[in-house]
């Protein structure tokens, strides 16, 4: 009975909190026009992209291949007003599944485009990018998201490492990378994770030790996860799903008296969750 709860327990958390954290991972993207122009303003190609805030473009390989096919094109990308970009850096272009991630520079009139230091030949090859590819924190995130969303997990553990060497105390990342290691089951390198966020973290002390509860609940330390959890609740009391986790803590544990009393708290507060653990209780 333990062992069938401690399976759906994790399938739960781990959808949950994994969706939520990819959410806070990615970077806002906007979708626009992004135009091939030449010296002389002509259009040469024309796709929708994306841009984010930190003016990383991301477009099909059609967009690359014809930049360095025409010596004296600039990118327009048409938001309400028309402004004019230099491609400053290449940072992937894969031609077999097309896409190129590459960041501008803004200009105010047209000039002759910098030059770029790779050969337009070596764009044929299945994933190239400059020697600095895939450095942009940014970059990496979206590497990290993609491979996540495909269960790929220790392609993405890969990425998320990345980021972290880059920036020790990315928080995201190294919560994340928490998740990745809680999905393969391993959930003492998922604690390892956790307690790392834990010294950077603001305002997400309580979430991350509501994951590192759930890792400990995983390997069945429940007095761990419990004590976990508590600390968790004491800094956010009404979050109903951490009620749900230290019910269940308490269920597994062989305290059904105090398991009841988080049954009690979830019913003003997630009435959904209430019931699910009340027929985890008493079925």
């Amino acid at each position: 009975m333990k062992t069938i709860l401690i399976l759906i327990f994790s399938l739960f958390l781990t959808s949950l909190i994994e969706a939520k954290e990819i959410t806070k991972l990615q970077t806002p993207k906007k979708t626009t026009l992004i135009s091939l122009i030449d010296w002389d303003g002509n259009e040469l190609l024309s796709e929708r992209g994306e841009l984010d805030n930190d003016g990383i473009a991301k477009s099909s390989c059609k967009i690359i291949l014809k930049w360095f096919d025409t010596a004296k094109s600039f990118i327009l990308i048409k938001e309400g007003k028309d402004y004019y970009y230099q491609i400053d850096k290449i940072y992937k272009c894969n031609i077999k599944k097309d896409y190129a991630y590459f960041s501008l520079k803004k200009v105010e009139l047209l000039k002759k485009p910098v030059e770029v230091k790779l050969k337009r030949d070596t764009l044929y090859s299945e994933d190239i990018t400059q020697s600095n590819q895939l450095q942009d924190i940014n970059l990496l995130i979206d590497e990290a998201i993609r491979n996540q969303k495909q269960k790929k997990y220790d392609k993405a553990i890969e990425y998320y490492k990345k980021v972290i060497s880059l920036k020790p105390d990315h928080v995201e990342a190294l919560i994340s990378l928490g998740i990745c290691y809680f999905s393969l089951s391993k959930y003492k390198e998922s604690i390892d994770a956790y307690q790392k966020a834990l010294l950077y973290s603001g305002d997400y002390k309580h979430e991350i030790l509501s994951k590192i509860a759930t890792s400990y609940f995983g390997i069945g330390n429940y007095e761990k996860a419990i004590e976990s959890y508590r600390k968790a609740l004491e800094l956010s009391p009404n979050n109903p799903e951490i009620h749900f986790s230290l019910g269940l803590a308490f269920y597994v544990n062989g305290k059904k008296e105090e398991a009841f009393q988080q049954y009690v708290s979830l019913r003003r507060l997630d009435l959904r969750l209430a019931e699910e653990l009340f027929d985890i209780l008493y079925r």
